[in-house]
């Protein structure tokens, strides 16, 4: 069996559908076709060895009758525009896109902390430097982004500090805690030591209490109750240009 007897020409009808294509777009799309059917042509033939004028006219019949004498013309057209994208296919597939790596949680988190807060520290040459991050936790409490970080100077010297953001107007505090990193595990730790006695008793006695942004502190029953154990609290741009051992603000 012949390899033209394994495929039927084009009726009229069919040829018709792609007259009033450009002869561009219609070389280009024919060529594309061939590649896709390029496996049932290999079957077809006893000797494929790549597409050759004999194998793209007769695939291009099948889809579409040229006009009587550009059958020719028609085949080298499609033939060279089928060895130009086979050509574009292998170079694509030579270099294959970028895809990010993923970041596992912790990274994803201290690479949102980079973004949201900065430590500086002079090294022991004098110059200032961006100290590396450790965030433990990250949470959304009443609309408010909290991120906690231990010991984000490198050393276990630094305390450790809860970073919040109103997810509504966009300002942004640093809480810096007057505790040592060992003390803080996890967001709960955080939130714990901030809280007074009296809030803390509340809390397990049945009361309503809910964190305070703006007026920094904690809501109890209606009731503000001032954060208890902070060393400072950085506030707006100055989350950017927080020192690893800041002062206790009096």
């Amino acid at each position: 069996m012949a390899f033209a007897d394994h495929f039927d020409t084009a009726d009229p009808l069919e040829s018709l559908s792609w007259v009033a294509m450009p002869d561009s777009t219609r070389t280009e799309k024919l060529a594309y076709l061939y590649r896709k059917g390029e496996r049932s042509i290999r079957y077809a033939h006893r000797n494929y060895e790549g597409p050759t004028t004999s194998t793209v006219k007769v695939f291009v019949r099948t889809l579409y009758e040229p006009p009587r004498g550009k059958i020719g013309a028609t085949t080298k057209e499609v033939l060279a525009a089928v060895i130009r994208q086979k050509a574009k296919a292998e170079k694509r597939s030579k270099n294959p896109p970028y895809k990010r790596p993923k970041l596992c949680p912790k990274k994803r988190r201290d690479a949102l902390a980079r973004h949201k807060y900065a430590t500086i520290e002079k090294d022991y040459s004098g110059e200032s430097k961006r100290m590396g991050y450790n965030c433990i936790a990250l949470s959304v409490i009443s609309n408010i982004l909290i991120m906690v970080d231990k010991h984000v100077g490198g050393g276990y010297s630094a305390p450790p500090r809860v970073y919040m953001e109103d997810k509504r107007s966009r300002t942004a505090k640093v809480a810096v805690l007057d505790a040592r990193t060992d003390d803080v595990k996890s967001l709960s730790d955080a939130l714990t030591l901030m809280s007074p006695n009296r809030a803390v008793r509340a809390m397990f006695g049945g009361a309503s209490i809910a964190l305070d942004f703006r007026r920094e502190g904690f809501n109890v029953d209606g009731e503000l109750v001032p954060w208890a154990n902070i060393l400072k609290v950085y506030r707006g741009d100055e989350v950017f240009r927080m020192k690893s051992k800041p002062k206790k603000d009096k």
